[in-house]
């Protein structure tokens, strides 16, 4: 038991320190249950009962009871039970301000550390499921919110599904099993989001978050203090919390993530581009080319370094070829704009891993 509580705790661990440096907040208190206020909240649960003799009456079975199946002639039947949810779970709540608008976002989230074999699609399906009501009570409970939410904004509520691989052995088919969850069972508020972060999701963010720490410690970002993550004023949407500096969960999904730093030391200031795509095609770097020229980011004693984890072997030749592109439909070879782009850096992120130790963590625990 001591064993599988250790386990629950490395997603804790990882999530407290994955966000953090994303310049996310923890309301400060982890694992908190919450009375529901939904009177038609309920869970199903399956059981096997007993098959009567043929020629006994069949059990009468209670309003939230009804059979679900029987098997012919075998001696057993699933009944479904459905049993009022008397507390939602808070594994943690989450905050960060939103950059186009003056509110703020909690972010209720549910921490899963799997391994392997646990990471099926019923196991998913029911966590969603739970998080959507979760939710749904979160926006009505007064108890929730006396312990989340800060009167001085305003403020949304979305939920947040971690899903970590403990063991480390899952790489694939995540997205398979995402994509055969009813959503048409999911009773999320109509203001309210989930997001779901399964094994490669947060293997990525874990290398950007200890990139990050690495070119700290080699003196090539300033601290995290002065760091923001980049939100450029858009046509329709202005940045209006100019100290809104966290990644939001929309740039933590899409396909970059842009963190933005002023200069220190020798170095001049600019941004970092997590790359997310394979790169695999030049089509790739010129979407993202032109999203720096929209938004006017490429600019004289700017640098602009693009990062990639485990991008296809011709990235560096296909990112060379988008510049050269660019600037040839641009602007033409031998104009100060070319000089620019190609000061454009593309490397490679190094792979880690994070590792923890149960035992330590039992010890840490005790």
């Amino acid at each position: 038991m001591a064993e599988t509580g250790n386990i629950s705790k490395i997603a804790e661990i990882l999530a407290n320190d994955l966000f953090s440096r994303f310049l996310w907040y923890d309301t400060g208190g982890w694992n908190q249950n919450w009375p529901c206020v939904k009177e038609d909240h309920f869970v199903e649960k399956r059981r096997r009962k007993k098959k009567s003799d043929p020629e006994e009456t069949s059990p009468k079975l209670d309003s939230d009871e009804t059979v679900s199946a029987s098997h012919g002639s075998g001696a057993t039947e699933n009944l479904v039970e459905k049993i009022k949810i008397l507390s939602h779970p808070s594994d943690v709540v989450f905050y960060y301000d939103e950059p186009y608008a003056l509110s703020r976002t909690y972010v209720n989230t549910d921490l899963k550390s799997y391994k392997k074999g646990s990471i099926t699609s019923n196991a998913v399906a029911a966590a969603i499921e739970s998080l959507a009501l979760t939710l749904e009570c979160a926006e009505l409970s007064a108890e929730w919110q006396e312990k989340f939410v800060h009167e001085e904004k305003s403020y949304g509520v979305v939920g947040l599904l971690f899903i970590y691989n403990h063991d480390g052995d899952y790489d694939a088919g995540f997205d398979e099993i995402l994509a055969k969850v009813n959503r048409e069972k999911l009773n999320i508020p109509r203001h309210s989001r989930i997001f779901v972060l399964g094994p490669r999701d947060i293997r990525w963010l874990d290398n950007v978050r200890l990139d990050m720490k690495e070119l700290y410690s080699d003196h090539e970002l300033p601290h995290e203090d002065h760091w923001s993550f980049y939100y450029p004023d858009l046509v329709l949407r202005k940045k209006v919390q100019v100290s809104a500096r966290a990644a939001t969960l929309e740039m933590l999904t899409g396909p970059w993530i842009i963190l933005s730093h002023p200069a220190h030391d020798t170095k001049p200031a600019g941004y970092v581009i997590y790359f997310r795509g394979p790169g695999k095609h030049a089509e790739e770097y010129l979407y993202l080319l032109d999203h720096l020229m929209h938004y006017q980011m490429v600019k004289r004693e700017i640098s602009i370094r693009v990062r990639a984890l485990e991008p296809d072997e011709n990235a560096p030749a296909q990112f060379k070829r988008a510049v050269d592109e660019y600037i040839e439909n641009y602007d033409g070879q031998d104009s100060e704009l070319a000089a620019l782009l190609r000061t454009i850096t593309f490397d490679l992120m190094p792979q880690i891993k994070s590792q923890f130790s149960l035992v330590k963590i039992g010890m840490n625990r005790g």
